[in-house]
């Protein structure tokens, strides 16, 4: 397969939540504190998420992968909500880490996988006459 504009998109959201992140750790005013940093992270990861997971056509998220990416989700949103709840920093670090690692593993994913065939549309047979 190759890259379309659902990894554009997602690798958008994902540039913002490292523009974020990186906003924190050099602690600007506004991203100074862990709440807001999560706050931010969860809505760019969700963001990311949600544009990826939307493509048309593209490869099923099932299997082994697909429980795998539900676990790594599950963990970050998390992670994020202790940042918000709590105010945590490492739950801060976690969030952005397992954004970025979901965001890497997909684009790989979708850059190498083989699509499914197009389902074949099923013909009609005509009605035979009742005699």
């Amino acid at each position: 397969m190759r890259l379309t504009r659902y990894d554009a998109a997602a690798t958008l959201a994902t540039a913002a939540a490292a523009a974020v992140f990186a906003g924190h750790v050099q602690e600007y005013a506004f991203l100074a504190g862990p709440r807001v940093t999560a706050g931010l992270l969860l809505v760019t990861g969700l963001a990311a998420c949600a544009v990826n997971g939307s493509r048309p056509g593209g490869v099923p998220t099932t299997g082994t992968y697909g429980r795998i990416a539900a676990g790594a989700g599950i963990l970050a949103m998390l992670l994020g909500l202790g940042g918000v709840i709590l105010g945590i920093e490492w739950a801060v670090t976690g969030t952005f880490a397992v954004t970025v690692l979901m965001w890497a593993v997909a684009t790989t994913r979708n850059a190498f996988a083989v699509a499914p065939p197009p389902p074949v549309a099923r013909r009609e047979r005509p009605l035979e006459r009742v005699r």
